[in-house]
């Protein structure tokens, strides 16, 4: 229960226990022992703490911290500062580096500049809190850094209280998030659905929220066309592939395959070729998320294709469905400064100043 030695005694009354009093015993000059009561628990909070019998846990409540005799309780503002918060994002560790760099992840990264140089306590902010001490060091946004104002204060004897009353910061931490959270901008996504009938005539269907893929299986180029309800977008596209991207999927493969970033609430879908052979220059075309897109294998003997929506994979598929699924709706809900229709503009920027 601490860094001395306890001993646990039972009375065995007859009576059910209600209270737990925690004591500190002593031996005195003449090895007579003396018992001293530093406080006493409910049973109930004993239980609520899953029968922990570390007392820390229970010098919370102020009412009883008032009953502990000959202890001094500071705030920790009173004996440390909170050091400047970090602007550095969690991308800017690396695997490689001179110096430790902290985020509110367990695990450490590494850096090769150090933005602190004085011995500090670093906590993780994330869900779970993370404590750590060091003395050369960065860290990112996500992390509060503790530094003593008396050099006689061990920090780490802070770190160990810190530690034992690690369910009080995660507390505050979780609170921290709803209230980011609450500021944030509420998104609802629809995503897309996808009907493939292979060669055996076996029609299965997924749903995909980013995109679907339409990849060929073998050494040859994909032979397709591409409807959209009766209209005709390409009678023969020789290709690797094609995608069929949401707006929420338009920043992720679509973008590796030079396809359109889409804001969230543009109320389209995007058809990117992959690696197009004939026509070579054909881009691709954005369509209304109202239509109904079709694909047909060519030649399913010798240039057999997949169909993949998100991580469902359909083998040797002759002809693809794909429509835009609005009973099912995704709500994705984003801290303000933070926003994916944030990140969808700065890389429309970057593609235009490109």
């Amino acid at each position: 229960t601490g860094v001395k030695t306890s001993i646990l005694f039972f009375v065995n009354d007859g009576t059910k226990t209600k209270e737990i009093d925690f004591c500190e015993i002593s031996i005195g000059d003449k090895e007579n022992i003396k018992e001293k009561q530093v406080i006493k628990v409910k049973y109930g909070k004993i239980k609520e703490n899953g029968y922990s019998l570390f007392v820390n846990k229970y010098n919370g409540d102020v009412s009883e911290l008032e009953k502990i005799k000959g202890m001094e309780y500071k705030k920790i503002k009173d004996i440390c500062e909170f050091l400047k918060k970090s602007k550095r994002k969690a991308s800017f560790g690396t695997d490689n580096g001179k110096y430790p760099f902290y985020t509110s992840s367990s695990k450490i990264k590494r850096c090769d500049k150090a933005d602190y140089t004085d011995e500090c306590i670093i906590i993780g902010d994330g869900g779970r809190a993370n404590i750590y001490i060091d003395n050369k060091f960065s860290c990112s946004d996500h992390n509060h850094i503790i530094k003593t104002k008396d050099k006689t204060i061990n920090l780490r004897f802070l770190k160990y209280y810190l530690q034992s009353n690690i369910s009080l910061l995660e507390s505050g931490f979780r609170g921290a998030t709803i209230k980011n959270l609450s500021k944030g901008r509420l998104v609802s996504i629809s995503p897309l659905e996808m009907t493939v009938k292979n060669k055996s005539n076996l029609t299965k269907k997924a749903i995909a929220i980013n995109e679907v893929a339409i990849l060929r299986q073998s050494r040859q180029a994909a032979s397709l066309s591409i409807l959209n309800g009766r209209k005709t977008i390409i009678k023969r596209l020789v290709s690797d592939g094609v995608l069929v991207s949401t707006p929420a999927g338009s920043t992720a493969y679509n973008l590796s395959v030079h396809g359109p970033i889409l804001s969230l609430d543009s109320k389209k879908l995007s058809i990117s070729p992959v690696s197009a052979f004939r026509p070579r220059r054909w881009k691709g075309k954005v369509v209304g998320d109202k239509s109904k897109i079709l694909i047909k294998n060519l030649n399913p003997k010798k240039r057999p294709i997949s169909a993949v929506a998100d991580n469902f994979e359909v083998r040797n598929a002759k002809y693809i469905s794909i429509k835009t699924n609005k009973k099912i709706k995704f709500n994705l809900l984003y801290d303000s400064n933070r926003s994916l229709q944030k990140k969808i503009k700065i890389e429309q920027l970057r593609r235009e100043t490109s």
